[in-house]
């Protein structure tokens, strides 16, 4: 399509008319073309020659139009997963990746060594590490408190940067913008999981629908192409971290020194009481939770159920079906388990991996796609530079898989142009792409048993 203006966004002409009483109707036409044609039309048609389709605007979002309404109904008697998982959060804000965040562990300590050694003067550091003062952080404030902070290394934990993808980052309050410790915390020290989700599916420019991964870790907030993605973790735990009071610009600032290897108790599920009541109720007995975050993360990866609600996907979290069938509620659950199981990158199936890598050279990851990052389909080869080196055996749908709008397997040798890849970066991606071939067994085997999950669904009130 072409635009009628030189822009991006769409462009729409409405007429709005004001009468008394209850008239409110909608109705709408679209014109798809060059923009010539869209020029022609609007010079010879009118509001009265123009063949208009009512359309019927729903609750919540009144969107101006045509849509499955009976499917539309159907959809939102399901159970949306902000609801069902109430305690969550957008990930984190760094604000200063390039500092906080790296593959290498190595390359990290040597930045905030550089950073706490007070030899340097601020302004040698923030020409050394790029980073400067911003409207709500200061460098020198930072340099204090990080300096003064002695067990500075208990801060570096595990971070799932981009899907598949997990990294190192310093956790500590004076280097990163945005932590939302209130519930990052409670995914901290690999003891707990959470699904993540994308609000908005149509703007991240996937072909279908994909802002659904699982984490063990914190997440950052670009995990996905256009980020702000949410994480629902399954369990809450009770408030173990300690306070301290550390003066910064504009006033006293909460650090929160996390105690990982703290033994945690009395924690309790992030499930809607009230829904799970009802589904112990329904079953005759109490799913665990991990069953109904199985489920949910098998529902939501099931291709079928991506499709049907394709259209209400791409506005809000997603809504799912729980089955009345409780044999069937278990069989989707050990689906989901088993994908969760491959996400995380802890499944048996990873250790007989599909794909290899050939060939003598350097490692290091040409930036050209044009030279390397290439895919040839014949034996599945993906050349990763110029001396002809490259991972064979990946199935063409398995190179082209995508989370998040990303290309995981693009994506993740992309993030490492002009790097030497490691012999543990290499295994990884082995196991990715076999991780990526299981998932679509997975996803199959899921939709051959979702058509059951719609027969009987349970009632929300």
């Amino acid at each position: 399509d072409e635009n009628v203006f030189d822009i991006r966004a769409g462009v729409a002409i409405n007429f709005s008319i004001k009468k008394g009483g209850n008239h409110s109707k909608v109705y709408r036409d679209d014109r798809y073309s060059l923009r010539d044609y869209k020029y022609e039309w609007l010079e010879d048609n009118s509001k009265i020659s123009t063949n208009w389709t009512e359309i019927k605007p729903q609750s919540p979002f009144y969107f101006f139009k045509a849509q499955d309404y009976n499917l539309n109904k159907k959809y939102r008697s399901f159970i949306s997963v902000s609801e069902l998982f109430p305690i969550n959060s957008v990930g984190i804000a760094t604000a200063r990746d390039s500092l906080v965040i790296d593959i290498n562990t190595d390359k990290l300590i040597g930045r905030l060594k550089a950073f706490r050694n007070e030899k340097y003067s601020d302004e040698e550091i923030s020409d050394l590490l790029g980073i400067s003062d911003t409207s709500t952080w200061s460098l020198h404030n930072a340099r204090n408190t990080f300096i003064n902070e002695k067990n500075w290394k208990d801060y570096i934990t595990d971070i799932l940067y981009r899907p598949f993808d997990c990294r190192k980052i310093i956790y500590h309050r004076s280097l990163i913008e945005r932590g939302r410790e209130e519930v990052m915390r409670h995914m901290i020290g690999g003891k707990n999981i959470g699904i993540c989700i994308g609000r908005q599916w149509g703007s991240v420019g996937s072909p279908n629908y994909d802002v659904v991964f699982i984490s063990n870790t914190i997440i950052d907030l670009n995990l996905y192409r256009r980020g702000g993605e949410l994480i629902f973790p399954l369990y809450i735990y009770p408030d173990t971290e300690t306070e301290k009071n550390h003066s910064s610009e504009g006033g006293g600032t909460m650090m929160m020194v996390f105690e990982k290897d703290a033994e945690y108790t009395d924690r309790r599920p992030n499930i809607n009481m009230e829904y799970y009541h009802l589904l112990e109720s329904t079953y005759g007995e109490r799913p665990t939770p991990e069953e109904i975050l199985y489920y949910t993360y098998a529902v939501l990866y099931a291709p079928a159920y991506r499709q049907t609600y394709a259209e209400f996907l791409k506005s809000d979290f997603p809504r799912v079906p729980f089955t009345r069938d409780y044999a069937l509620f278990s069989e989707s659950a050990e689906l989901g388990e088993e994908l969760t199981q491959l996400h995380l990158m802890k499944s048996d199936k990873l250790n007989k991996p599909i794909a290899k890598f050939h060939g003598e050279g350097s490692n290091v990851v040409h930036k050209s796609k044009k030279i390397g990052r290439n895919y040839q389909p014949d034996g599945g080869r993906v050349y990763i530079n110029k001396e002809g080196q490259y991972f064979e055996g990946i199935p063409e749908e398995v190179w082209e898989y995508r989370v998040g709008g990303y290309q995981v397997l693009d994506k993740y040798l992309y993030d490492r142009r002009d790097r030497r890849l490691n012999n543990e970066e290499i295994q990884h991606y082995c196991r990715v792409a076999t991780a990526l071939y299981h998932t679509i067994e997975l996803q199959q085997a899921i939709d051959e048993i979702y058509p059951g999950v719609e027969e009987a669904v349970v009632e929300w009130k």
